[in-house]
């Protein structure tokens, strides 16, 4: 069989970031205001720590093998918190403590490279990845060495250690006995996704205008060479949004569909045996909500996520998208369209367009107004019209050309910000997508290694 991507748990220890396979990480606790001294007189010993059922949890510190003074302070993590992961390899569990756990990511089979081969006894690291493009490798915990090193483990007669409190590792899937998830702040509230369904968490990236804002909508980003929708779910959420950047976006998967969600603080994972199938109400986001501590948490629906945004269809990858419901035919198939500025980025088929004029400035004061105007075109008086699509959103004082068109056997001049580009036949691939409860056809192009996409909408004036 193929070998499959792996899970791996981010977390920031002793001023540095380290990844550890989820495989290994049975849960994360919060660390006690105090640790049991263990009367030893050198060693990577922290302390011990008291688990439900009068368990004992040896808990270890990296500073051995770590040089702090090297990335303390890193502006780009979560501020510092007290947390111990415990660590299981076969019956044999330690606790190690970190600052934080920034996230989890998944990781093609075979990207974990060793890079020592010498196997010094004194040594915990040898190998390393690259999460994100462009970032610097991250060292990886061998946790079987780090307790072979520290010769320091608890052996748990039932391989089961009783933590009332929150895992990180790779769930099974959504509704399983024992799943896991990725928990998140989202303005005021906080939100937890199935820890599988996480592709990626990264900062955040430059985002394309072309979609329309609604519902948190708020662009397209390029995530591993496919355009994907990012969204707010304060609004979804009933969540107060807070001011500034968003430290994260979370790039939900499901299928070949992509989602980036934005948060501003990632909290420890968490795990529960029993999370319900589905919403109790169609639509609703929301599988359960779960009082943890003094907050509440809502666990979101991945499947209800993605049929809520229809965007996530244009994160399809090309040969998915190729087949699935919402695919057009593209090739030889699609007509040629103009992208145009109308309160947003939209595409029209040319085939109706007579031409495209600047708006003479004796129409400006009437536009402005709201009044019927009529432009002289061609020893013609054609009737100025705006767009009849719900979709658009143009203010007349935004109005900066006319496109002349042909309806039936009469012309119309419907107001435009502006034209900004012209596809050729052929060249766009088509979806549909729900939008504002309608379904919407999205063309995406690619021009100069970049990927762009535009709802479609009919060139119609709305009659008065």
């Amino acid at each position: 069989m193929p070998a499959t991507a792996t899970v791996h748990a981010l977390v920031r220890t002793q001023g540095r970031l380290v990844a550890i396979d989820s495989a290994a990480v049975r849960q994360a606790v919060p660390r006690p205001a105090t640790l049991q001294p263990m009367p030893r007189r050198a060693g990577a010993i922290e302390g011990l720590m008291s688990l439900t059922g009068g368990q004992v949890l040896p808990v270890l510190s990296l500073a051995p093998w770590l040089n702090a003074d090297d990335a303390a302070g890193d502006p780009a993590l979560p501020a510092k918190g007290g947390l111990v992961l415990l660590l299981q390899h076969g019956a044999d569990s330690i606790g190690l403590a970190v600052e934080a756990v920034v996230g989890v990511q998944r990781l093609p089979a075979g990207r974990v490279q060793r890079l020592f081969h010498d196997d010094r006894p004194d040594e915990l690291f040898h190998s390393a990845a690259v999460f994100t493009e462009g970032e610097p490798a991250v060292p990886v915990v061998d946790v079987q060495r780090l307790m072979a090193l520290a010769a320091v483990w608890v052996t748990q007669a039932d391989s089961q250690v009783d933590v009332q409190a929150a895992a990180v590792a790779e769930p099974p899937p959504q509704a399983a006995a024992g799943s896991r998830w990725a928990c998140f702040r989202v303005g005021d509230a906080r939100m937890a996704i199935p820890a599988a369904q996480v592709g990626e968490l990264l900062r955040p990236l430059p985002l394309r205008k072309e979609l329309l804002s609604h519902d948190g909508v708020l662009g397209l980003c390029e995530w591993r060479g496919r355009l994907v929708p990012v969204v707010d779910l304060c609004g979804a959420l009933q969540a107060l949004p807070e001011a500034g950047t968003p430290a994260w976006w979370c790039i939900v998967c499901a299928g070949d569909r992509a989602i980036g969600l934005v948060v501003q603080e990632v909290l420890a994972m968490a795990r529960w045996a029993e999370v319900p199938d589905r919403a109790d109400a169609p639509g609703d986001l929301v599988l359960q909500r779960r009082v943890e501590g003094d907050a509440l948490l809502q666990l979101i629906d991945v499947q209800a996520l993605m049929a809520r945004y229809g965007e996530t269809a244009i994160s399809a990858r090309d040969d998915a998208a190729a087949h699935g419901q919402g695919a057009l035919a593209a090739g030889a198939g699609a007509p040629a369209y103009m992208v145009f500025e109308a309160g947003g980025a939209f595409a029209a088929e040319v085939d109706r367009v007579q031409a495209v004029v600047t708006l003479p400035a004796e129409l400006r004061p009437r536009l402005d107004a709201g009044l019927p105007a009529t432009l002289h075109w061609r020893e013609q008086a054609v009737p100025v019209r705006p767009l009849a699509d719900a979709l658009v959103g143009l203010q007349p004082q935004a109005a900066r050309q006319l496109v002349v068109v042909r309806e039936g056997g009469q012309l119309s001049a419907l107001p435009i910000g502006g034209v900004k580009a012209m596809v050729p036949r052929s060249t766009a691939s088509r979806h549909r997508l729900r939008l504002r409860g309608r379904l919407v056809e999205v063309i995406t192009v690619q021009t100069d290694g970049e990927r762009a996409s535009y709802p479609v909408v009919a060139l119609q004036g709305r009659v008065a």
